[in-house]
């Protein structure tokens, strides 16, 4: 048996405990959801494909008396259709983990289907007094955005996977001094897969209306990384602006730098949103769109050009209806590809939600290369 397939194994022995504990009045707290979500995919390039999603997830939670926590996620996924069927590497991108720990595995696999397990959380928390020191798989966020973070070198998210909203943790310590309400500093040292460091220190402290940070560290040992991050908040108006300078460790002479701004224009019902982001590391090249969907991020390709901006806009049109638009534009001067997505969401019930999702993006306009856009209906029942 695999030292991962062990792993799993222990997990959802230890799952199964704290859902007895649970039961028996112990003070474990659980909650997650189960999701539904048939797809339809069509591009220029070939047929449609049919695809089924179950998307299961656990979060548990166990506080113990003397300020220690234990915190594990758990997330399910049983996927079958054409995508699967095509694609033989697409089974395998869902069993790796790219943490110093494996703790994702395809349970069983065949043909055209897979169901695979994966840990995205497992963590143990103390608190004393203003310092908070958590140990394990977590997720340590210092960006401001929606759509693109530059300060967010520890675990970067995909803003495409919009059925991921708890976004991926790494592996490492992180501790922290001081709260939200005054100055603080953190420190986070992460280990990852390759066994490569990322660590780095953050003040964070607020002036009125104003908050800031400051952050320095190494990036996967190769790397030097120094930045800033702001956010302002007036009326019903909040400015933000993120930087990330990286140099290379061994030529410091070499450096790329992030940077992010946006603004959000939220009153009752409504929300505008700006983003625009600046990137070195794709200076002079335009990538692949398809590789935010299904490769790995990491915070040297948050995007596939230079310059990228995103518009949204959400309503809400009742208490239990939204929807949601977000386009984002690749390119300098002229905008060479584009991204646009459509989220509406109806609560049936407190608990039960139903959402239709619309991704669509082009990799060249003006070239007519390929274009792909996918259709989802979504039930999703929290528990």
């Amino acid at each position: 048996m695999k030292l991962q397939t062990k792993i799993q194994f222990c997990i959802y022995f230890v799952v199964a405990t704290f859902l007895c504990g649970n039961a028996s009045g112990q003070s474990w707290d659980v909650d997650g959801f189960v999701t539904e979500m048939p797809s339809l995919t069509w591009s220029n390039n070939d047929d449609m494909v049919l695809d089924n999603l179950i998307h299961n997830r656990f979060n548990i939670n166990r506080n113990f008396n003397n300020g220690l926590s234990l915190d594990i996620g758990l997330r399910n996924r049983f996927l079958l259709g054409g995508t699967i069927k095509n694609d033989a590497t697409y089974k395998y991108i869902l069993a790796s983990d790219p943490g110093v720990v494996d703790l994702s595995v395809n349970i069983f696999s065949g043909k055209g289907y897979v169901l695979n397990s994966h840990i995205d959380r497992l963590t143990l928390s103390y608190d004393i007094g203003k310092v908070n020191t958590v140990v394990g798989r977590q997720r340590v966020e210092w960006g401001r955005g929606r759509v693109w973070n530059p300060n967010d070198i520890f675990n970067v998210y995909s803003f495409y996977d919009f059925d991921y909203r708890a976004k991926p943790g790494m592996d490492g310590v992180s501790v922290s001094f001081g709260n939200s309400d005054e100055a603080r500093v953190d420190a986070v040292i992460k280990v990852d897969g390759n066994y490569d460091m990322t660590a780095a220190l953050r003040f964070q402290s607020q002036i009125k209306a104003l908050d800031f940070q400051l952050l320095s560290g190494l990036l996967n040992q190769s790397d030097y990384v120094f930045g800033f991050g702001w956010s302002y908040s007036m009326n019903h108006l909040k400015l933000f602006n993120e930087t990330s300078i990286f140099a290379t460790k061994d030529d410091f002479s070499s450096t790329n730098a992030l940077v992010s701004l946006g603004a959000y224009y939220q009153k009752e019902k409504v929300r505008i949103g700006l983003e625009y982001l600046y990137s070195e590391f794709q200076q002079g090249e335009q990538g692949n769109i398809e590789d935010l969907f299904y490769g790995r991020t990491s915070i040297k390709n948050l995007s596939v050009s230079e310059h990228s901006y995103n518009l949204s806009f959400k309503y809400d049109f009742t208490e239990n209806f939204n929807s949601e638009l977000d386009l984002i534009g690749f390119g300098y001067p002229l905008l060479q590809g584009g991204y646009l997505s459509s989220i509406t969401n109806y609560s049936i019930k407190s608990n039960l939600q139903l959402s239709s999702i619309i991704q669509y993006y082009n990799q060249d306009w003006m070239l007519n290369q390929e274009s792909k856009g996918r259709f989802s209906i979504r039930l999703k029942k929290y528990f």
